[in-house]
């Protein structure tokens, strides 16, 4: 802590962040910015992935969770370890393995190598299915990320005046809202549909972050913040991942479903099976000739495709309907920070 902020503190005032706290955070949340970024691009490219690498549609699922499920089994670990070596050394540690991790990564010659060196639907959607490339697909993406920091400047503001088990409660009932609206994403408006519900429940799940990680990390002791901290992060990456393993899982089999009987029998086996598998590969597939059977599955690819988006959306919406629910039930205890 500076000097002025202990002089301000001797005085009861509130202390304000002076010019080296700012820097501090600046610094602090660089890695962030590394590690949204990663996951980010990885989305956008898992199409040309599918094509280059040409994974199963379980070693696509691995390919985007298992980063999710590594982080979250060593993320308490790491949290506790930099309790005790000091956060600034870990954080350098971290920093170096994660770039050889990236290198490493980015050289990837199999399905199985991308998985090992990182130890969806949306992009996909956008790409696939709409046509978009990457640069544009990754810009209609903004919008939603906007919404979700314009939420955690609100959030402080609000729980000023509503406690945090209806805020929580409320976000997210809004993003139900917007996953309820990508159900709809089979149209005309296909993209607007797709910007506008991203936008609402990025809107609706800031409040819900931002709040569950203050009230973990705000009922530890500061010598043990670093340990706090990994949970909050350990939940978020353990939901995260399984969330993607599962909900992946069900799009999955509901693609495999509906596209099945659009594969051409005259098809060779190593095509259909590729065709069936994912829409990345259905992509490859349809590139080949004879045009008409080609143009014929890749439309029957993208229906499905949709379908499997739908009904993950539709599952999202229902599973963050129970989640308000109970957070206005279990969190109800909790009280406004101005209340006795």
């Amino acid at each position: 802590m500076s000097k002025s902020s202990s002089v301000s503190i001797a005085h009861g005032q509130t202390p304000r962040a002076t010019r080296r706290e700012w820097i501090g955070l600046a610094v602090i949340a660089l890695p962030c910015l590394l590690y949204s970024m990663d996951l980010t691009v990885l989305n956008l490219a898992l199409p040309h992935l599918s094509a280059d690498l040409r994974p199963s549609s379980s070693e696509l699922l691995w390919i985007v969770d298992i980063y999710g499920f590594l982080v979250a089994g060593s993320l308490i670990t790491m949290g506790a370890l930099g309790d005790r070596i000091g956060r600034r050394r870990l954080l350098l540690i971290g920093a170096a393995a994660f770039g050889i991790g990236s290198v490493l990564a980015a050289f990837s010659t199999s399905a199985r190598m991308l998985i090992a060196t990182r130890a969806l639907l949306i992009a996909q959607y956008l790409q696939l299915v709409l046509g978009l490339e990457p640069l544009p697909a990754g810009l209609w993406t903004v919008p939603s990320m906007l919404a979700y920091i314009a939420g955690s400047f609100l959030v402080p503001r609000i729980v000023r005046r509503v406690r945090p088990a209806y805020v929580m409660s409320a976000g997210m009932l809004v993003a139900a809202v917007g996953f309820g609206l990508l159900t709809q994403v089979d149209g005309p408006a296909g993209l607007a549909v797709i910007v506008a519900g991203s936008v609402i429940y990025s809107l609706g799940l800031s409040p819900v972050v931002i709040l569950a990680t203050d009230l973990i990390v705000g009922s530890a002791p500061v010598e043990r913040a670093g340990a706090a901290s990994a949970i909050s992060e350990t939940s978020s990456e353990l939901g995260g991942a399984l969330g993607i393993a599962i909900l992946g899982s069900v799009g999955t089999a509901a693609y495999r479903l509906h596209v099945a009987d659009a594969v051409s029998a005259g098809l060779p086996p190593e095509a259909a099976a590729a065709a069936r598998a994912t829409l990345g590969g259905a992509t490859a597939v349809a590139g080949r000739p004879p045009d008409q059977v080609g143009a014929e599955l890749l439309e029957a690819a993208r229906q499905a495709f949709g379908h499997a988006f739908e009904l993950t959306a539709g599952m999202n919406a229902v599973l963050a309907i129970a989640t308000a629910i109970l957070a206005a039930v279990l969190l109800r205890g909790l009280r406004r920070a101005d209340e006795p």
